[in-house]
């Protein structure tokens, strides 16, 4: 993914302090950038680069929170599920998830980002908390949500174990 030119990324920074809750997705299409450059944009500790090496280690510490919000997107369609992760496989290149309320089949080759982000909902104003997967190009793939901002369970619960998952896998910042 290429660096934003410094006008561009000040147009977006400042449509971000106007609209803390704007929908990254339309965001992102309005600038004509990929979701991952807004996401970097917005920073620690709201969005959090987590090691995209470890994502098969990350969907195997899902199980344990219940059932999550998940999203799935690309070029002409986003669809959102509440289910429980489980029941891994593989088969090639696909990481299979498969449980009686989620039948999902990542591609490990098409994982080129990983954020943690946390961000009012678009909707309700609400916190979210979110795990979210990237393509190689920045867009993304797979957002499975802890917090989507309506009745996710426990709350502080929530919290604990999304905090507890960013710091078990963010990022190690390295210097050029």
């Amino acid at each position: 993914m290429r660096p934003l030119q410094p006008e561009l990324a000040d147009r977006i920074r400042n449509d971000l302090r106007e609209r803390p809750d704007a929908m990254l997705l339309e965001l992102a299409r309005t600038h004509q950038v990929p979701e991952l450059a807004i996401l970097g944009l917005i920073g620690p500790p709201r969005a959090v680069p987590l090691d995209a090496t470890r994502w098969p280690e990350l969907m195997e510490a899902l199980p344990a929170l219940g059932s999550v919000r998940v999203l799935a997107s690309n070029s002409g369609v986003t669809m959102e599920t509440r289910g429980r992760f489980g029941g891994f496989s593989r088969t090639g290149d696909y990481f299979n998830v498969q449980t009686s309320t989620l039948d999902l089949h990542l591609r490990g080759s098409a994982i080129g980002g990983a954020m943690a982000v946390e961000k009012p909902s678009h909707q309700t104003g609400r916190p979210t908390a979110s795990v979210q997967l990237f393509d190689h190009e920045g867009a993304a793939i797979l957002k499975i949500f802890l917090l989507f901002g309506e009745d996710d369970g426990p709350e502080d619960l929530r919290r604990q174990t999304f905090a507890a998952l960013r710091a078990k896998f963010t990022a190690a910042v390295t210097s050029s």
